[in-house]
């Protein structure tokens, strides 16, 4: 079973501002027009992209006494004075001109917050106006499970994490072609008892509609006896090259051992090679003789059990041309004289090789 789930906070605000776009600087200009005397304004959501420019706008009527830029509680400007050390604040307005705005270039999640414009004039009380800003961030991930190694059976947890503004989602997906086309949303993404299809890549992603979908990949490894054993043959005949095939599934691979009558097979002895590659051994004869008739076991095996199965090669008839043969059955050459009758002396030998069923099994170490 596949399960998951996630942690998530409360998002901040909204996207209320209304901006103007000029060559990437934003204008914020909802209260464009002159507040009146004694006023506060709020609830200006200003909402922009990381890396942009805000201006937030302020105005000046009549005589003014003091004015000043705060943010939060920090002093930004004081009349024309400067209290920030930030390169990015400046002051936008020309002296005597009537307005004294505030401009942040190259927004970083830093500059969030509530900035507040404070007027005073020597005939009436302060009026201030406040904006709220709000830098979108795209989507990153952050932090994300390694690549996992488990037995068949286990429980796995893998987690991604992600950061942006607005906050983004998570989501899971298994890249298999045999996987389901589904999606599991979440920072951790939980499988309980895990099977052999449920290896691969896990790809996490984070999505925040404020642009591209950042993704990772996690991989799980499943482990896995020797199963599905099986062997093959190219139909060899006496007196001719040969060869048997053992393949096997298995997680690490596995490695493989021929024996015959209980004896070992080695390499390169008695006219046999063996040859393994990856999930596969391959039991080859130089030249086929009755003396390679018996029965023949390959022997599959990794850290998590071993599996066996036994062939019994006997003697048969069989073509000279190259068919594949099949356990149990058994061919011969017509000989042309013989008016269509089979022709014993003229039989080439060759090898059948017969599934013994009661003599495979297959176990998983403890």
């Amino acid at each position: 079973m596949v399960t998951s789930w996630g942690v998530r906070s409360s998002g901040r605000g909204g996207r209320e501002c209304v901006g103007e776009h000029r060559r990437r600087m934003f204008v914020c200009s909802r209260f464009a027009s002159r507040p009146a005397e004694g006023a506060t304004r709020t609830g200006n959501n200003v909402t922009l992209r990381l890396g942009e420019t805000a201006i937030l706008r302020c105005y000046l009527e009549g005589h003014v006494g003091r004015v000043a830029w705060l943010n939060r509680s920090s002093i930004v400007f004081a009349g024309s004075d400067k209290w920030s050390s930030d390169p990015r604040v400046t002051l936008v307005g020309v002296a005597g001109g009537g307005e004294y705005s505030l401009r942040v270039a190259q927004l970083t999640p830093r500059d969030e917050g509530t900035y507040t414009c404070s007027v005073q004039t020597p005939s009436s009380g302060p009026h201030t106006t406040h904006y709220h800003l709000i830098v979108q961030v795209p989507p990153r991930i952050t932090n994300i499970s390694g690549d996992v190694t488990v037995n068949e059976g286990a429980n796995v947890t893998i987690s991604c994490w992600g950061m942006g503004q607005p906050e983004p989602s998570i989501t899971w997906r298994h890249l298999s072609p045999a996987a389901k086309d589904d999606e599991y949303e979440g920072e951790f993404l939980e499988i309980e008892g895990i099977s052999r299809d449920q290896a691969g890549e896990y790809q996490c992603s984070a999505t925040n509609d404020i642009a591209s979908t950042d993704t990772r990949k996690v991989r799980v490894t499943v482990n896995y006896p020797p199963s599905g054993l099986e062997v093959r043959s190219n139909g060899m005949l006496v007196g001719r090259l040969g060869s048997l095939r053992c393949e096997a599934a298995a997680v690490p691979l596995p490695s493989f051992l021929w024996f015959k009558e209980n004896k070992r097979l080695q390499d390169g002895v008695s006219g046999v090679s063996i040859r393994t590659e990856g999930r596969r051994s391959t039991l080859s004869f130089h030249n086929v003789t009755e003396l390679h008739y018996g029965n023949y076991t390959c022997q599959a095996t990794n850290p998590l059990g071993l599996s066996t199965v036994s062939l019994l090669a006997t003697r048969s008839h069989s073509p000279s041309y190259p068919t594949p043969i099949q356990a149990g059955d058994s061919y011969a050459q017509e000989d042309p004289s013989s008016n269509g009758h089979q022709s014993p002396a003229r039989a080439v030998a060759g090898l059948v090789l017969v599934l013994a069923a009661s003599a495979a099994f297959s176990f998983s170490a403890q």
